[in-house]
């Protein structure tokens, strides 16, 4: 099922992010919030397609954003926990 994938997709594009935080790579960063973006919308994931639209227009200094992630956790779990059950 696609949704049992997303926590692990999520996982990678985390690390992706990550990554680009402390490399200070812009563009790197907004291709995994684009990535995430897609695969919360595929799957109805309102809030996190949400959030991470922001985090892909984001216009900062990366270093600002990355107390960004820890809720970003949570939402994709929460996120992934609704989508679960509406399926039961």
């Amino acid at each position: 099922m696609l949704i049992e994938m997303l926590p692990g997709s999520y996982q990678d594009e985390r690390t992706r992010m990550v990554h680009a935080i402390e490399s200070n790579d812009t563009e790197r960063f907004r291709r995994s919030a684009h990535s995430l973006k897609g695969m919360a919308a595929n799957l109805a994931a309102d809030e996190l397609a949400k959030k991470m639209r922001e985090l892909e227009k984001f216009d900062g200094d990366l270093n600002d954003i990355m107390h960004e992630i820890a809720p970003l956790d949570e939402l994709m779990h929460q996120s992934a926990d609704a989508l679960l059950s509406s399926l039961q």
